[in-house]
Order: structure tokens, then sequence, then C-alpha cells
């Protein structure tokens, strides 16, 4: 007999989950259907020319359409003033590097003889110094 009723008790329980599962799919389904039904509700409004709906639409429309338009004016302007900033910074190293290169023609055509230790003078061109350190 204790065999028998553990049986139904589980068998109860495998039943109970089973309808729980199901309750659940149908509450999702109805909760779809629901929402759909809405979205369909508000377009039929929408074509039928209910006035006010279409005047709200129309409206938010409106404002998307200024408001992209005034954000795409802003980033055109910050890419115009950018690019100015760019074009100095792009000047200003353009200086950087022509004066560079004029302190370094003019350290090559000297004699280096500042690097050498005081009271010595090398009859040697810096090309020739270097020459040897490959040899």
């Amino acid at each position: 007999m204790n065999g028998f009723l553990q049986k139904m008790y589980e068998s109860a329980g495998f039943f109970i989950r089973d309808m729980e599962s199901e309750i659940r799919v149908k509450e999702q389904e109805y909760n779809a259907i629901k929402s759909s039904h809405s979205a369909i509700k508000s377009a039929m409004n929408i074509i039928n020319g209910n006035t006010d709906e279409r005047m709200m639409f129309d409206q938010a429309m409106e404002y998307i359409q200024d408001d992209m338009g005034k954000k795409l004016g802003e980033m055109e302007r910050f890419m115009q003033l950018s690019g100015q900033f760019i074009n100095g910074v792009d000047i200003q190293n353009g200086v950087y590097e022509e004066k560079g290169l004029e302190m370094l023609e003019e350290l090559q055509e000297r004699d280096f003889n500042f690097m050498l230790p005081a009271g010595t003078k090398s009859d040697t061109k810096p090309d020739d110094n270097y020459g040897q350190l490959f040899r």
C-alpha cells in the first residue's frame, strides 16, 4: 500500500509541474497577443484619422527632425573648428621640424670639438670617425 501511495504522490507532482509549465506558456502567449493587439489598434487609429494621435505623431516626427538637424549642425561645426586646430598643430609641428633640421645641419657642419676632452682637437672629419666604427 505504501508503494502505491508513493507512486501516486510522484505522479501528482509530475502532473502539477506539467500544469504550471503549461500555465506559464499560456501567460506568455496572452501577453504577446495583448501587446500585438495594442499596436494594431494604435495603427488603426492613425490610419482611420484619429486627429489627436495623428497630431501627436506629426509633432514627434517634427521634433525628431529638428533635433537631428541641430545635432548634425553641431557635429559639422565641431569638425570645422577641430580642422582649424589640427591644421594649426600641423603647421606648428612643421616649424619645430624645420628648426630641428636646421640645428642638426649646423651641428653636422661643425667640427664636433665640443665633445672632445679639453685641450684636444680632432683633425679628422666626423664622417671618418663613424667609418671607423664599422671596421
